[in-house]
């Protein structure tokens, strides 16, 4: 990274002398002048000083461009830094949360990292029965229970979605303890059946209790609203996941 400005108080000497140079050129001095002890004198003696007068501007030249360097690679260093104190900010309060919901690690060194197919038709991941993934496999993402393979190929396999398959229930419960189910209603993931004298609190994970081909402490997401005072029996909540199976690059599959 190189600075193309130079030092306009260095460069009017060189520009006289330079000047000067072209200026006899231009008058065609005869070759007995140009031979003579005297004009070889002054070329020995204006030599040493141009090239002094030039020395200074490569220094400035070469501390510009150096300081440039210093600079950028000083940004470059401050910004890694300031990722890694948030990456080390955000595993720690992962650990924690994990820590006081007792929740199992769901992302083992059994799983596999897959990619998402992006089928307009169905969710897809690009592994299969020769990968090790088998009907009723599990799909994460960043730790958030996405789905449940439906179907499988050699090489691929279908994924129920939780935000998008109606059929597929679960049973969860608050951190608080509120249990309910966790299904899909009017194109919202929700907690529904909660009992009207029990509240939930806003941003409250939600964790699965366990069932058949689902164990339970498996996060789902997070209460989205408190939900409202109501006459009927019981009541349900929105839920956010804040993962979308289309938006990431690889997920996780337990199988």
């Amino acid at each position: 990274m190189k600075l193309n400005s130079t030092n306009y108080h260095f460069s009017l000497p060189l520009v006289l002398v330079v000047s000067l140079s072209l200026l006899l050129s231009v008058l065609g001095l005869p070759k007995a002048v140009r031979n003579s002890q005297l004009f070889i004198l002054m070329r020995d003696r204006l030599k040493p000083t141009i090239v002094s007068l030039v020395k200074p501007l490569t220094f400035v030249d070469s501390v510009a461009a150096n300081y440039a360097d210093r600079q950028w690679l000083t940004r470059a260093y401050l910004k890694s830094q300031a990722e890694l104190i948030n990456l080390a900010h955000l595993k720690a309060e992962n650990q924690d949360l994990r820590s006081l919901l007792k929740v199992k690690d769901s992302l083992e060194q059994t799983n596999l990292i897959v990619k998402p197919v992006y089928s307009p038709t169905q969710p897809l991941i690009a592994a299969g029965q020769m990968e090790g993934v088998k009907r009723g496999s599990l799909v994460f993402g960043h730790g958030v229970l996405l789905g449940i393979v439906s179907q499988v190929e050699p090489h691929l396999a279908r994924v129920r979605l939780l935000n998008q398959d109606h059929h597929l229930v679960l049973l969860a419960k608050t951190k608080s303890g509120v249990t309910g189910l966790v299904q899909l209603i009017d194109g919202q993931l929700r907690l529904t059946e909660i009992p009207p004298n029990l509240k939930v609190m806003l941003n409250e994970p939600v964790i699965t209790i366990g069932q058949p081909g689902i164990p339970g402490g498996l996060l789902i997401g997070l209460v989205a609203e408190t939900g409202k005072m109501t006459a009927e029996p019981t009541y349900s909540v929105k839920l956010k996941q804040g993962i979308s199976f289309y938006s990431e690059a690889i997920v996780q599959v337990k199988p």
